[in-house]
């Protein structure tokens, strides 16, 4: 084997590893939006990381169109629900990758930077997630009774709570 085909046989064995962990990374976010939207009882949805960290409401997207990878080497994407019909969309930046069997997750804004390590995709692993994540938003919507001596929790726009309420009291 010449030293190009050597070049040749690496890059296709890299493709394929790139292929499978894309693969093994999309089944993780189905599992993760499946597992909260179990927890909460209610539909939830995908959303880009872009959209998520944003004021602007995100179409609903697939998870091939939803997770994108930054150049800090980790998924992003958002998990997003709907809370008031006016509003449409209160949606969680999270981001995550796969560290040899296990995945690494992180939700975008969270003040405490809590890692959470799942070992598998089992209803199981995703449990001590959905207890933080559901606990975070409660004390992030009670910050607001103290606002602005108390910051919310999840670091998400003032602003953007406002208008929700102006939206809210309008129905």
């Amino acid at each position: 084997m010449s030293k190009y085909e050597e070049i040749v046989a690496l890059a296709r064995e890299a493709s394929a590893d790139i292929r499978n962990y894309r693969r093994e990374s999309v089944l993780f976010v189905e599992a993760l939006a499946s597992e909260w939207g179990k927890y909460l009882e209610n539909d939830v949805y995908l959303v880009s990381a872009e959209d998520a960290k944003s004021d602007t409401q995100g179409e609903p997207k697939s998870v091939s169109e939803a997770i994108s990878m930054e150049d800090d080497d980790y998924w992003h994407f958002g998990l997003a629900l709907i809370l008031f019909p006016s509003l449409s969309q209160y949606a969680i930046p999270l981001f995550f990758r796969k560290v040899k069997t296990r995945y690494e997750l992180h939700i975008e804004r969270d003040r405490k930077k809590k890692t959470f390590w799942l070992n598998d995709l089992k209803s199981e692993s995703f449990q001590p997630f959905c207890e933080y994540l559901f606990k975070s938003i409660k004390e992030h919507f009670r910050a607001f009774k103290d606002f602005p001596e108390s910051k919310p929790v999840l670091g998400f726009n003032a602003a953007r709570m406002l208008k929700t309420s102006e939206t809210s009291e309008s129905e």
